[in-house]
């Protein structure tokens, strides 16, 4: 009898949406002209794990800028940095009904700033999902193991009944440390058919 994973945990950002599009990339950089794209770009990812956690929105911008922003521009940063994140992998999220009505209980564990994770909830696919945990919600982001635990029991589901899919090694690594079953996706392919194979049940 082989061993059943009856859970599947999604990461949303590279796995059910696409990367930024360059026109989202450009917008972003123009809402403050006077900081250099490179400039703009090291601030937005350097201390992006403290705003998915939770850091407010103007406090973020200003580490990002490295000045005081202005409340129009904190306004509209939100507004295109969410957006930007919305595009969605469509071959990803359009298994999302089959495994619904396969019985196949599925969740999500993003790392998110809380602007980002409100709109994820509003989006049709989401209502496919037993459970939506993001990081802003709980305080923490992966890869601390706090939030895969945190997400598993939002889901209903032991850790060793889950598989975790994430874009990022470091967070499959925790996902695995955890007794999840991590899988590293890389191709959409790729990790379609191992899903499949994953989320098999009965006799080998």
């Amino acid at each position: 009898m082989r061993s059943v994973t009856r859970a599947l945990l999604l990461d949303y950002g590279c796995v059910l949406s696409l990367p930024q599009p360059p026109d989202a990339v450009r917008a972003l950089e123009s809402v403050a002209p006077d900081v250099a794209p490179a400039d703009f770009w090291r601030g937005y990812w350097d201390v992006r794990l403290a705003y998915d956690e939770g850091m407010a929105d103007d406090v973020y911008l200003a580490s990002v800028l490295g000045r005081e922003p202005t409340a129009a521009e904190v306004g509209r940063f939100v507004e295109l940095d969410t957006a930007g994140w919305l595009h969605l992998e469509e071959r990803m999220t359009g298994v999302l009904p089959g495994l619904h009505e396969r019985g196949v209980p599925v969740g999500l564990l993003s790392n998110a700033p809380f602007p980002l994770a409100r709109a994820l909830e509003r989006q049709p696919w989401a209502k496919a999902f037993t459970s939506l945990t993001f990081s802003a919600d709980l305080g923490i982001a992966k890869p601390r193991p706090e939030a895969y635990l945190a997400a598993a029991r939002a889901l209903g589901a032991e850790p060793a009944a889950v598989v975790f899919v994430d874009d990022r090694a470091e967070n499959v690594a925790a996902a695995d440390a955890v007794g999840m079953t991590g899988v590293h996706h890389t191709d959409v392919a790729e990790t379609l058919a191992l899903l499949d194979r994953l989320l098999q049940t009965g006799d080998s």
